[in-house]
């Protein structure tokens, strides 16, 4: 294996993007700024307790216990059912891609990225998001011929970009 120059090849079809797209989700609830809003739901549906104990109210505690299931328990499926739909509507046939990463940047089927392009590299169990201009790239793990390829792609672009960031 080359340590210079690390290759990959990959499909992208439906299940690809479902999971990019689900492990994307998982992220931004545990890191980013939607996971106050369920904490949001909680404490009003707090508040509709007291509501309904104190005062007989029922509605703030309604609302509050149906936007909190829906949080929690439906939004994830509802989101899955909706990309599912506009993943077999918009992508007819499954696209190759095969790519080359070295110190220089990433080479993608006929794209050249250079690692001062890429704004932010998350590394996640299932793959590589690389947000690069106003795109969200996505190399699954299964892109890399072994775990040392996945290896040393992680290490050349922990060093070659300003964020990268490993979630679990």
């Amino acid at each position: 294996m080359n340590m210079s120059k690390i290759t990959f090849s990959y499909r992208w079809d439906i299940d690809t993007e479902l999971k990019a797209a689900e492990a994307l989700y998982r992220f931004r609830q545990k890191y980013g700024m939607t996971r106050y809003i369920g904490w949001f739901l909680v404490a009003l549906t707090q508040f509709g307790v007291v509501a309904f104990f104190t005062k007989g109210r029922i509605g703030l505690l309604l609302f509050s216990t149906l936007a909190v299931l829906y949080w929690y328990v439906f939004r994830l499926p509802v989101r899955r059912w909706i990309l599912h739909y506009l993943a077999k509507k918009n992508l007819k046939e499954p696209q190759y891609f095969e790519g080359t990463a070295d110190e220089k940047g990433i080479v993608l089927n006929d794209m050249q990225i250079d690692w001062q392009e890429i704004t932010r590299i998350l590394s996640l169990p299932v793959g590589f998001v690389l947000e690069y201009r106003d795109m969200l790239l996505f190399l699954p793990v299964s892109a890399f011929a072994s775990l040392e390829e996945k290896n040393a792609f992680a290490a050349l672009a922990k060093a070659n970009t300003a964020q990268y960031m490993k979630a679990d």
